[in-house]
Order: structure tokens, then sequence, then C-alpha cells
């Protein structure tokens, strides 16, 4: 979902956490770990375009970077 310039992209299991999406943990079983990997790259790569946050069905530390909007970069996103 994309608004006022921040797309707020929702994981689902893509990775498990925000830190295993960033250092590529295969944190679950997977069927194609070279898909997960270039999905996880495509997401990263998304985020180097424009402030994306990372909403992980499995992170505890989803709800505090979307309420402080945090995105990948970590540079906290002026709220307009």
């Amino acid at each position: 979902m994309q608004q006022d310039g921040i797309t707020y992209f929702f994981g689902g299991d893509a990775a498990f956490d925000q830190p295993s999406l960033l250092d590529d943990t295969i944190d679950a079983p997977a069927f194609n770990r070279h898909q997960v990997i270039a999905t996880r790259a495509l997401i990263r790569q998304t985020a180097e375009q424009s402030p994306l946050i990372f909403l992980a069905t499995h992170d505890p530390a989803t709800a505090h970077r979307l309420e402080k909007q945090i995105p990948l970069n970590g540079e906290r996103v002026p709220v307009r």
C-alpha cells in the first residue's frame, strides 16, 4: 500500500521478521531457497527507491515501526 510517498509492505511470510529480511536468514522451511532470497532482494531494492515500512506477520517490532514510521533504512519518515 502507498500513502503520502511511503510504501507499507505487508510482508506476510516473506520473512519472519525484519532482521531476517535484511540478513537473508531462512527462518522457516522454504520450498525454494533461491526464490526466497530473490524475493527479499526485490523488497530491499524497492526500499532503496522510496521509504518502505516492512510489516512482517510474526515480527513483534512491526507495530512499533508502523507507529513510529520507521522504514527499512532506519531513518524516520516525517509525518505530513
